[in-house]
């Protein structure tokens, strides 16, 4: 039976206190992340791996065709749950961060810094990211399930609106960009830059007071350095200092 995995942090992280009577940066600077915090999430999420049992899950349709990570994305039913389920074939993505890394040093996307970044993330509890069910294997491939979206990404909600461009349409737009700067400054208060913003990597779901509640997905190319040598990022979206 799949079961949400535990989070494994290191001692600090606001989970265990009272974040309301504590401010975000106060937070933040009490859990800033560094790659030796990361690389212990990343090892415990390597070893609360489940097996793939496909007759809980049943696919409802595919989100995303394999890209060139080689990771494809189903909407999937499990019981009662809507999940979006990422499925990379064991070849690539390894056991573990330290084989892929041999295996893939010149990748542009890190599956495991993407893994480790959204289960620390969730344990601080940060409303900005989908939740993490949990991680399968089966022979062939690794399946990392999270929670689903369920108003898609913002460019298929930008293409959907009927406002032409003006003070009507900004007004609507705002706040979404709202959240999405949000976001980005919490992130960066932890020590966390994206580096792969984009429309489609910005999800939108209903939050529990039937509001809009934006999120961000696909942490493979994140980083925690504040020295950007790489370029990164889909070609549209980067900065002009990437050119």
């Amino acid at each position: 039976m799949a079961k949400q995995i535990p989070f494994l942090l290191p001692c600090g992280c606001f989970g265990a206190s009272k974040p309301k009577q504590r401010t975000w940066k106060a937070q933040a600077r009490s859990n800033t992340l560094t790659y030796k915090m990361l690389e212990h999430v990343i090892e415990a999420a390597a070893a609360h791996i489940e097996c793939w049992n496909p007759d809980e899950f049943t696919t409802v349709c595919s989100l995303q065709e394999p890209n060139q990570s080689r990771a494809s994305v189903d909407f999937v039913k499990h019981q009662s749950k809507s999940l979006a389920v990422k499925r990379m074939p064991n070849r690539w993505i390894k056991s573990r961060a330290s084989e892929f890394d041999e295996s893939n040093p010149k990748s542009s996307e890190k599956p495991w810094i993407e893994i480790g970044l959204l289960r620390y993330l969730n344990a601080l509890g940060f409303p900005h990211v989908c939740d993490l069910f949990g991680i399968f294997r089966d022979e062939e491939y690794t399946y990392v399930a999270t929670s689903l979206a369920s108003e898609g990404d913002l460019f298929h909600w930008v293409e959907q609106l009927s406002l032409a461009p003006g003070l009507d349409r900004e007004r609507m737009i705002r706040p979404m960009m709202g959240q999405l700067f949000s976001a980005v400054q919490k992130l960066h208060d932890l020590g966390i830059a994206h580096r792969d913003i984009s429309l489609e990597n910005t999800l939108l779901t209903t939050n529990s007071e039937g509001g809009i509640q934006l999120q961000l997905i696909d942490f493979g190319m994140a980083t925690l350095s504040r020295r950007c040598t790489e370029v990164r990022g889909k070609k549209a979206y980067q900065a002009p200092e990437m050119h």
